[in-house]
């Protein structure tokens, strides 16, 4: 998948999780138990949806040889630009938030990701 297709996948990808946020913020104070679970466990799924999209490509971890990966779009102050991160989901606090890869595109993110994980 090319950068303009994979920026795709995650502006659509966004979006869905700001509807699923929308519907639970929406029901969140009168909806029952399981109403609030059910747009609750939305919010979740159209997140590790956004999560998956970034880590796509991704080798295993080489600490822990899991699979189990979080992609993350963290924000940054002007001038900076916003940077994709990963991270394994398996043994996060194996490995200090400044070593974990990042980078510009989701693609440079996991190439840096399995140049880190040879």
């Amino acid at each position: 998948m090319n950068d303009i297709d994979k920026q795709t996948q995650l502006t659509e990808l966004k979006a869905t999780i700001e509807v699923a946020r929308a519907a639970y913020l929406a029901i969140v104070d009168t909806g029952n138990r399981h109403e609030v679970q059910a747009a609750s466990d939305a919010v979740k799924a159209a997140q590790r949806a956004f999560s998956d999209a970034i880590c796509e490509g991704c080798g295993p971890c080489s600490d822990c040889a899991s699979v189990d990966l979080i992609g993350l779009l963290q924000p940054a102050p002007p001038p900076a630009m916003p940077y994709f991160e990963i991270g394994c989901r398996a043994c996060t606090d194996a490995r200090p938030r400044h070593e974990r890869p990042r980078g510009a595109t989701p693609a440079l993110c996991v190439a840096a990701w399995d140049a880190d994980n040879k």
